[in-house]
């Protein structure tokens, strides 16, 4: 469960529960899921591309103990794509749906569909990924989808909105 509280809001909106499309939200949203350096990574890859590097049972927290313990060259290539993406790509939200609002706590029970726009990557970037053979977003560009749920509510004092990634 990832947790984050930001925004300052506007007298007089403690009567309700915060909106799922509010512009403080949708960024609180964006914000927690760029808290994982690997999110790009994570979502623009497809089984068979993570098979055909060889990185089918080696998940990213194992990466990062590799690297951490100095193994940085084996892995090389994946941490090049891990910044790459995050330099490159977009998020954006859309197609808001509220799914509950609790009156008592004043919270907002939100679904919506995330969208990552990643660009065509260089060619001379992807031919060093298996002769430039691989098909998923992250080499060849487009978007990839999946939903995201969260809640919203006021903090007690009605001066930021805490926002909570929700468990799929």
């Amino acid at each position: 469960m990832f947790i984050c509280a930001c925004g300052v809001m506007l007298s007089g909106c403690l009567d309700s529960a915060p909106k799922c499309n509010d512009e403080t939200v949708v960024d609180s949203v964006k914000e927690i899921l760029l808290r994982d350096k690997w999110f790009f990574v994570e979502n623009g890859f497809t089984k068979e591309t993570l098979m055909a590097m060889a990185m089918e049972n080696l998940t990213f927290e194992k990466i990062d103990m590799v690297t951490e313990l100095g193994f940085v060259d084996v892995l090389k290539p994946v941490l090049d794509l891990k910044d790459y993406s995050h330099k490159a790509s977009r998020i954006s939200l859309v197609d808001f749906m509220t799914t509950e609002v609790s009156k008592q706590s004043k919270s907002s029970y939100c679904s919506a569909t995330l969208e990552i726009e990643y660009p065509e990557m260089p060619q001379e970037m992807k031919q060093e990924y298996i002769k430039g053979m691989l098909k998923c977003p992250i080499f060849d560009g487009g978007k990839a989808t999946r939903e995201v749920a969260y809640s919203a509510r006021y903090t007690d004092d009605g001066k930021k909105i805490y926002v909570e990634l929700l468990e799929d």
